[in-house]
């Protein structure tokens, strides 16, 4: 009898080793299946943030080239006006010689040659430096070098009678034939 005790007590004990076993197994599956729903919802959480992040950065990324390519153009438009601001000046540094030439030949025909000498002399190299600019009429205004040294010596010797006029003529082909181009 105690043999027979002893075989419905570990029968007992094992059905319920049994039945705890098969409980701590179902709360497992219970806890195993909610960290599923749980990791799956918050998979699927940050798959939606993570397509509003790309989204956004390719609006960014959009948006940012759209800029660098405004930038591209104000570039290339500032470019263009410094261009056309330094022809200009150049252009405006040719009047201003040709001005001065003229106001060279005023000076010697109002008896004044000792003064337009000077005047001339101090604008020979701003000529020579026009030839650089101007390299389609270096020749020309190169020439006129060798002119200006005549004039400045003849009109020093007080021998007003040779004019500027091949000075400021030669100036004056330089601007008309540049005028277009500015």
């Amino acid at each position: 009898m105690l043999y027979r005790s002893i075989n419905v007590a570990i029968l007992v004990l094992l059905a319920w080793f049994s039945y705890v076993s098969m409980q701590a197994t179902q709360r497992q599956n219970q806890a195993i299946k909610l960290t599923q729903t749980q990791l799956s919802q918050s998979h699927q959480a940050l798959l939606e943030k993570q397509q509003v992040v790309d989204e956004r950065a390719m609006l960014f990324q959009e948006s940012f080239e759209s800029f660098l390519d405004a930038q591209k153009l104000q570039a290339t438009a500032e470019k263009k006006q410094l261009a056309s601001v330094a022809a200009q000046k150049q252009v405006t540094a040719l009047h201003e010689l040709y001005g001065q030439v003229l106001k060279a030949d005023v000076l010697r025909s109002s008896g004044k040659a000792s003064e337009a000498a000077d005047l001339l002399k101090s604008i020979k190299k701003a000529i020579w430096q026009a030839g650089d600019r101007y390299t389609k009429h270096q020749k020309e205004l190169r020439a006129s070098m060798q002119t200006i040294d005549a004039l400045v010596k003849a009109w020093k010797a007080k021998d007003a009678s040779k004019s500027a006029a091949p000075i400021y003529k030669a100036l004056e082909k330089v601007l008309i034939e540049t005028k277009g181009k500015s």
